[in-house]
């Protein structure tokens, strides 16, 4: 993780386009609950909050902001879709909700 965070420092373009490519990849399947791992007691425990936390520890979300300030279109196009990824569930997360309490569009009432 650390030398992909190195990279979205980079001062070659392609580099840092490519890290930033893939850390919006990163946070993506992270979302989707694609990062899963079965603990040594047998119950299975999704892993994408510790990637998750990892990536914020690591600052990314101020990363991506400064990425975002580059004069580059490549650069801020990729940075906006990695914050994208961060920020937004995706729609197969969400469902449609038509219950006594509320009508809404959540990820609880599932």
């Amino acid at each position: 993780m650390n030398e992909l965070l190195s990279l979205c420092r980079s001062t070659t373009l392609q580099q840092r386009t490519f890290s930033l490519q893939l850390l919006g990849r990163i946070l993506q399947r992270t979302k989707l609950n694609e990062y899963w791992r079965e603990t040594v007691e047998g119950s299975s425990d999704s892993s994408h909050e510790s990637v998750l936390e990892q990536l914020l520890a690591a600052e990314v979300p101020l990363l991506l902001r400064y990425a975002l300030d580059e004069n580059v279109g490549s650069v801020m196009f990729v940075a906006a879709s990695a914050l994208h990824s961060l920020l937004v569930t995706p729609l197969e997360n969400v469902s449609v909700c038509v219950c006594t309490v509320c009508v809404c569009v959540c990820a609880v009432c599932v």
